[in-house]
């Protein structure tokens, strides 16, 4: 779409070609890295993508991905993108704001890999929310088949953090 506009191919003020722009834009920016020694890894590519999925809803996701395993197992990056996929759908629907983090690093040794999505819109009180597919099953349960945790927290007006891990 890109090469079209610059050729003067496509009507940049096109309602679809804007929305096909944000698309693109925010997929290369979750494979741009600050990090000069970062490479992309299966797991960061995938969390992009997932995140990319969210920008025709008008949510900016901004990504930052620190060293990663360049391969974990498919059930565990499917796990973590799903799981992840799941909160950002939650933001979209739920959270009232047009922007999220999704921050996915390793720990020591890369023998924990944690992904965070965060973002700073109504919150909730966990208390309250009856358990639903959503935290449940989409996120917790996910997580858990792969020997994995996740963590939910959020108070109104304070925003919604989702912390993944693998392995618990």
């Amino acid at each position: 779409i890109l090469t079209a506009i610059a050729s003067g191919g496509l009507d940049h003020h096109d309602d679809e070609v804007r929305r096909q722009c944000a698309v693109n834009a925010n997929l290369l920016r979750g494979l741009i890295s600050d990090d000069p020694m970062s490479t992309l890894s299966n797991l960061s590519i995938a969390l992009t993508k997932a995140g990319n999925d969210y920008a025709v809803h008008r949510l900016r996701v901004n990504y930052q991905f620190f060293d990663l395993p360049e391969d974990l197992p498919h059930a565990v990056v499917d796990a973590l993108t799903g799981a992840s996929r799941e909160a950002l759908n939650n933001i979209a629907a739920h959270a009232g704001t047009d922007r999220a983090w999704l921050t996915a690093r390793a720990g020591e040794n890369a023998t924990v890999v944690t992904v965070t999505v965060v973002d700073q819109g109504i919150g909730f009180d966990p208390a309250t929310v009856s358990p639903g597919r959503g935290l449940a099953d989409s996120i917790t349960g996910r997580m858990a088949d792969v020997g994995g945790v996740a963590a939910v927290d959020s108070m109104p007006g304070q925003g919604t953090r989702v912390e993944l891990r693998w392995p618990a």
